[in-house]
């Protein structure tokens, strides 16, 4: 019985397996019980576990001393860093050192420069250039010859008329005995001329060809778009260098008064006059042409100068000189400016048409050149007194059609248009001209030209002009009857006509 309950608890299993699996066992338990003989004390393992404590504790210091020591390393970079910049900042203040001496030398030699220049300036006079005007033409004369005694306007026109065909060194250049009266009548009526007309026409030709034609002197000044008073013309006084530095303008005008050139006639030409506004930068001379001749002086200096140039007036003025004619040459396109009537009303206004060639003649000229201005100036008042009776009738018929141009233009003229008239007519009739001539280029140039780009002019009014001046021009047949026609004067009616009719002006 006690076999067989052994057997219910061992569950069948055969003993032979119990018997290996507990000699297994005891194997294990003799491992265990040597490993429990090698394993240390409990005074071993405390002392194992200070020492592992100890170990952890230098571990964090030394971790700690690392995180120093990276510290200490980036601060190290950092100074070796600023120690270069310092050297190189060293470097450059002995640099800039040796600069600073070198530039103040510099200064020093700069300053003594300066103080030799600035003696200079001030021994310099501030006037110097038209000093200089002085020395190189005070010493000769002009080499003018009279004008013969029996020579006047009409010849002196014919002649200059071919003389101006080679007036001009390389180019021909050929004008109408009309215009060519009418450039001499206008030198007579005005100092301010205004030739306008399309390109190619020689309005920078013609006063030039004069100029030479005649012998006297000229200056082409070309007139910029940035011009707005005298300075720009005259020159200018720089206060720093106390100095004036005269313009060509202002060169040409002086020289015109020194002996060399004062018997000589002297043309400025103004080119592209209307580029800028005329009434502003030539503002002094239209205000000069209304001033009685004696009265007319440019102030060129504030105060008196020392030693002032020959001409200057009180030290400082210098008078206009009596041989000087003004000339601008005009185009009117979107760059330009339109003139303003007083500039109109003291000038000599030319509308210069294509040329036609003219023939060489084979006979010498009447007179020589250089022609002196007093004989020139005899000529105009010598027709002045011969052609009085001229002038009557030219004002006789402006005084005729006053009224017509009132009513249909709201136009009028006085003493200033009498005057040119007085001048012009009779130097136009003795030059080979007629009244009719005459009338027609100061009807065209000083009345008509007002009614241009009027919006307020109608054709109806400018056909009842055009019709009066047709009849009154035939109807007083004894003052006008030298001209077929009004020519120039119509041509300006029909212009606006057209103008008006095209754009479709009632």
């Amino acid at each position: 019985a006690v076999w067989r309950e052994l057997e219910r608890q061992l569950g069948g299993r055969p003993a032979s397996e119990f018997v290996a699996e507990l000699n297994a066992m005891r194997g294990q338990v003799a491992e265990l019980t040597r490993q429990l003989r090698e394993m240390p004390s409990a005074a071993e393992r405390e002392r194992v576990r200070e020492q592992v404590g100890q170990l952890e504790a230098e571990r964090e210091a030394n971790q700690s001393l690392r995180a120093d020591l990276a510290g200490l390393k980036t601060r190290l970079a950092a100074r070796e860093i600023e120690a270069v910049a310092l050297e190189t900042l060293r470097a450059q203040t002995e640099a800039h050192k040796t600069r600073g001496e070198l530039l103040a030398g510099e200064v020093d030699r700069l300053r003594a420069e300066y103080g030799e220049l600035t003696k200079k300036d001030e021994a310099k006079h501030p006037l110097v250039t038209l000093v200089e005007l002085d020395a190189k033409h005070a010493q000769k004369r002009s080499p003018t010859r009279p004008l013969a005694g029996d020579l006047t306007l009409a010849h002196l026109a014919e002649d200059l008329q071919h003389k101006l065909v080679g007036a001009v060194p390389k180019r021909e250049l050929h004008y109408s005995l009309r215009d060519v009266r009418s450039f001499l009548g206008g030198m007579a009526m005005s100092r301010l001329m205004l030739l306008q007309g399309i390109s190619g026409t020689g309005k920078t030709s013609l006063p030039v060809a004069v100029a030479n034609a005649l012998g006297g002197d000229h200056a082409v000044i070309e007139v910029q778009a940035g011009w707005r008073d005298r300075q720009d013309l005259l020159g200018f006084y720089n206060a720093f260098h106390r100095h004036f530095y005269a313009s060509e303008f202002l060169q040409c005008l002086y020289r015109a008064g020194t002996p060399e050139f004062a018997e000589r006639v002297s043309i400025v030409v103004l080119d592209e006059i209307n580029l800028s506004r005329v009434e502003q930068f030539f503002a002094d001379f239209l205000s000069l042409f209304e001033k009685p001749e004696g009265d007319q002086h440019i102030a060129l200096m504030d105060r008196a100068v020392p030693s002032p140039p020959v001409l200057l007036k009180d030290g400082r003025r210098l008078p206009l000189p009596k041989n000087v004619w003004f000339v601008g040459t005009a185009n009117h396109d979107e760059t330009t400016t339109a003139f303003a009537d007083k500039t109109y009303d003291r000038a000599h206004v030319m509308e210069l048409p294509r040329h036609t060639r003219i023939e060489r003649r084979a006979q010498p000229p009447r007179f020589d050149a250089p022609v002196p201005i007093h004989d020139l100036t005899r000529l105009f008042g010598r027709a002045a007194e011969t052609k009085k009776e001229a002038s009557q009738r030219a004002h006789a018929w402006f005084k005729s059609c006053e009224e017509v141009f009132d009513r249909e233009f709201r136009l009028s003229w006085g003493n200033r248009l009498e005057r040119d008239i007085e001048r012009y007519v009779p130097v136009i009739c003795e030059a080979g001209g007629t009244v009719g001539e005459a009338v027609d280029h100061l009807l065209a140039t000083k009345v008509l030209r007002r009614v241009r780009d009027r919006y307020d002019v109608r054709t109806e009014g400018l056909e009842r002009v055009k019709k009066h001046l047709e009849s009154r021009w035939v109807e007083t047949g004894a003052t006008l009857s030298e001209d077929a026609r009004p020519s120039r004067s119509l041509a300006l009616i029909e212009r606006e006509l057209r103008a008006k009719q095209g754009g479709g002006g009632a």
